[in-house]
């Protein structure tokens, strides 16, 4: 997966975010700080001419805007992407670091850029792009299925049960089931659950009510 110079140029710092070094992650933030504060100040300059087309700095707010827009997070990550193209879209790298970040550093993405919709719009273009993307990427949503199973739950966490059916390989199941055997919960539920999930492509889409229906039963099976 190749890193597009002009995504590079712009959000190249943003791997940072993911650093172990917590230095490192910190001078991330104060980028990301800085990045979001110059697109809050360049949108409010474009709402001055909104309704003035013929305004004449009209255009070039809105360019500076949409310039901002796309060196921040997790704003440069809505565009409307076509799931059958995945693979050649120059953000993929960073809607996989903006996913990873979450996972790896939850208090830390909720503190500087949390953004449930572009979590839930990001993980559903994966679940119907999957089939597209190269091996790499796969590995890469099969470790971010396998993460967000062994933690707490958080918000839009059913899009990666729906991510894991159309990721359903023996690699996935394999580290799925190496987690519903260890005895830590609520990650070993969650890892059966999935498993469950991925020998029933029968079953509606995972929802609450269905979560909560199987660790019903699980209760009542016998010791």
């Amino acid at each position: 997966m190749e890193i597009d110079d002009a995504w590079h140029d712009r959000l190249g710092w943003a791997f940072d975010l993911i650093a172990e070094d917590a230095t490192d992650r910190f001078r991330a933030h104060a980028r990301l700080m800085e990045t979001q504060r110059l697109c809050i100040e360049a949108l409010q300059r474009f709402n001055q001419v909104f309704y003035e087309r013929e305004h004449p700095e009209y255009r070039h707010r809105l360019a500076t805007w949409q310039q901002a827009r796309r060196g921040t997070l997790p704003d440069a990550l809505w565009e409307n992407v076509d799931p059958r193209t995945l693979a050649a879209w120059a953000g993929l790298p960073y809607a996989l670091l903006y996913l990873r970040w979450e996972a790896l550093f939850p208090d830390e993405w909720f503190a500087y850029a949390k953004g449930w919709g572009t979590k839930q719009v990001l993980l559903s273009l994966f679940t119907r792009g999957s089939n597209d993307v190269p091996g790499s990427v796969v590995h890469q949503l099969i470790d971010l299925v396998v993460l967000a199973a062994r933690r707490e739950h958080r918000c839009e966490d059913v899009g990666y049960a729906r991510l894991a059916r159309v990721l359903d390989r023996p690699h996935l199941r394999a580290r799925l089931a190496a987690v519903a055997e260890q005895p830590i919960e609520p990650a070993r539920l969650r890892a059966g659950y999935l498993l469950w999930l991925l020998d029933h492509p029968d079953a509606p889409h995972p929802k609450k009510s269905q979560w909560l229906s199987w660790l019903s039963a699980q209760d009542s099976r016998p010791s």
